[in-house]
């Protein structure tokens, strides 16, 4: 359950903190409680709760930065950005940031009821100053991709694909991850349809009760991306992600035709049609488990850790 920690002060002593660089913590002002705010139907909504159906809905989640540290840990210690990135906002600036820290972290309220949040930087997710938009930490934006049916009876028209999203803001990469499987290498712009890996965690930077950006958007680190499509086909893939087809069936030296897709099998033999693996080729052979991969039509887009081995013929 998540636990809010507060603390009185006054703003003269609010004024004064140091942000120390150890732990990456900002220091946000609320200046628009959520649960101040009414519906357009004049219902006040409530601050999140355990009972809550949907607690990140009724999160404060921007504010006005405060304090910064002088500078980003990034170093084997357990307190270091899990990312090596730069310190891209600066005191005074709009930002908007990850609901789960909102619930889980310290509170300094002051004489007027005026809450500050310490949150950690690297839930720091987009930044507005003025009129400039910029995404933080790798979150790249994007709105939701429509599905646009030719037929007016196909029941998908109109629906969102959640696989699929719409660039509209793009994030400066970061230099490093302490994963070193993850990297920022696939190139994005604006306008761009994107496919999502698999781990990619699909939510929205707003809720629609109180969307201040125009559009909805969905906040999603580059690394998560797995491939850049052109229209229904992929037009490249990220750094180390294959795409391939099942094969369809093996012929036994008898004869017997055995198919490969039986409903006890767990995986499956697949040949490689499209690679950005350094170590796989088109035309090579893979074995991979049939159900936790993403999937386009009858073909797979496999990462590393979805290639149980791979074979030459």
């Amino acid at each position: 359950m998540p636990e809010i920690y507060r603390y009185k002060k006054t703003q003269e002593q609010i004024d004064k903190i140091e942000i120390k660089f150890n732990y990456n913590k900002v220091l946000i002002r609320i200046d628009d409680k959520i649960e101040d705010k009414k519906t357009d139907s004049g219902i006040i909504m409530i601050s999140p709760t355990d009972m809550d159906y949907n607690p990140a809905a009724h999160t404060d989640r921007t504010g006005t930065i405060w304090k910064l540290p002088p500078t980003l840990r990034y170093d084997n210690s357990p307190f270091s950005m899990p990312w090596k990135t730069s310190v891209q906002v600066q005191e005074g600036d709009k930002v908007w940031f990850d609901y789960l820290n909102s619930q889980n972290c310290v509170v300094i309220e002051n004489e007027d009821g005026v809450e500050y949040k310490l949150i950690d930087y690297e839930n720091l997710y987009l930044v507005k100053r003025g009129e400039e938009i910029t995404p933080l930490n790798g979150y790249c934006m994007f709105s939701d991709f429509v599905i646009k049916a030719s037929s007016r009876f196909d029941i998908t028209d109109g629906k969102v694909d959640a696989r699929f999203g719409v660039v509209e803001y793009v994030a400066e990469k970061n230099q490093e991850y302490h994963i070193s499987v993850f990297s920022d290498d696939i190139e994005i712009g604006a306008g761009d349809k994107v496919l999502f890996g698999r781990r990619a965690q699909r939510y929205y930077l707003e809720d629609p009760y109180y969307m201040t950006l125009g559009k909805m958007l969905r906040p999603m680190q580059r690394k998560n991306i797995v491939a850049v499509m052109d229209g229904d086909n992929i037009a490249r893939l990220k750094t180390g992600v294959v795409v391939v087809r099942p094969i369809k069936e093996r012929v036994t030296a008898s004869g017997i035709i055995v198919p490969p897709m039986r409903s006890d099998k767990t995986h499956l033999e697949s040949d490689v049609i499209m690679s950005a693996h350094p170590e796989v080729s088109v035309g090579d052979k893979v074995m991979c488990p049939k159900v936790a991969p993403l999937k386009i039509g009858d073909d797979y887009i496999l990462t590393d850790e979805e290639i149980y081995y791979i074979w030459k013929e």
